[in-house]
């Protein structure tokens, strides 16, 4: 009974967020690994038809999210299941479900909101500039829509207000997104594979090491991005980055960035002209390191042009090493994805 009840990948949960992610015709289903991002009502049709959630319950949380006002029930299980469906969605129009095995409930439970938070980040990397995408996407359970203003006051007079608003209402996207986003599947099925590596991780895996790597740089991305400390961005977008090139800090990353981004060391890589070896060196050792040992003094510095500049490069590695896994699907080779000219497997499709 034991051995039946303790096989590994047996226990499988999935958890449900309200979410903010993509709005517009045809951004109603998405599916990113173990991650599924949908309509409320895609979701609530999907639930009750595989019957976990009742009918009666169906009904009333359609006409609640409709702007209905419900009677009182009976208190029942059936009761408390509507109210926690209720609850947990709130006036969200999107339902993000993560689906775990093979992991312990309390586990679990801080694994599955992670996933759906990259899960968004990965759906921002196909924008410029992901910090932006992102900062219109997020999980209810990471607090509601907000708003944070601020005044400034010279000697004489008011100088300033500023205002700032998180999560509004999800990234809309455009015809042009919505055509772009069949054609992504070497961009999500790489971040699909690492993120179902860490959700479902007793599942075999053809390249743990390359997974791994995958999802810390996209962790420490995700993180960037939310940072509001320009300084401290730096730092995470620099770890991004040494997550990709195995640890192999300034060097590792002048290695990746020539091999994805075919940029030497020495070629200028902004349009002012600075080079590889100049802009790395910025990210990582002028920021990153003297902030990590304490031996920066440049506090009074505007560190948002190398913030704007990491964040750049950290997309365009992240994003062009999962084209190389994409068309690299045998490898499992982390410094495979530093050297120059290595063969391709399969074609992208």
């Amino acid at each position: 009974y034991l051995a039946k009840e303790l096989v590994p990948g047996k226990h499988e949960e999935e958890f449900v967020f309200g979410c903010w992610a993509l709005t517009g015709p045809g951004t109603d289903d998405l599916t990113i690994g173990p991650v599924r991002i949908e309509a409320r009502e895609n979701w609530l049709a999907r639930e009750t038809e595989l019957g976990r959630i009742s009918q009666i319950s169906e009904k009333r949380i359609r006409k609640k999210w409709n702007g209905g006002s419900l009677s009182r029930r009976v208190p029942s299980l059936d009761s408390e299941k509507e109210r926690m469906v209720v609850d947990t969605v709130e006036d969200c129009s999107t339902v993000c479900s993560v689906a775990t095995t093979g992991l312990s409930q309390k586990v679990a439970e801080h694994k599955a909101p992670l996933a759906a938070r990259l899960a968004l980040t990965a759906l921002a990397l196909s924008w410029e500039t992901p910090s932006r995408a992102l900062d219109r996407m997020g999980l209810l359970v990471d607090g509601p829509i907000y708003k944070k203003r601020a005044i400034s006051f010279a000697p004489t007079h008011m100088s300033g207000l500023f205002t700032r608003m998180s999560h509004i209402g999800g990234q809309f996207v455009t015809e042009e997104w919505l055509s772009l986003w069949p054609s992504l599947d070497w961009l999500i099925g790489p971040i699909g594979d690492a993120l179902s590596a860490y959700a479902q991780p007793n599942k075999p895996s053809a390249r743990p090491r390359i997974n791994n790597a995958l999802f810390i740089s996209l962790w420490w991305f995700h993180e960037a991005c939310r940072e509001e400390a320009p300084l401290f961005a730096i730092v995470k977008y620099a770890a991004s980055l040494d997550a990709l090139a195995g640890g192999g800090q300034t060097r590792g990353i002048e290695e990746l960035v020539n091999a994805r981004l075919s940029m030497a060391p020495g070629d200028p890589l902004t349009m002012d002209g600075r080079t590889t070896l100049e802009v790395v060196k910025e990210i990582y050792s002028e920021a990153r390191s003297r902030a990590i040992h304490g031996s920066t003094d440049r506090h009074g510095h505007d560190w948002q042009r190398t913030r704007s500049m990491a964040e750049r490069l950290a997309r365009l590695c992240l994003t062009l090493s999962c084209e190389w896994i994409w068309e690299n699907q045998g490898s499992d080779d982390l410094a495979a994805l530093r050297r120059v000219n290595v063969p391709q497997g399969v074609s992208k499709s």
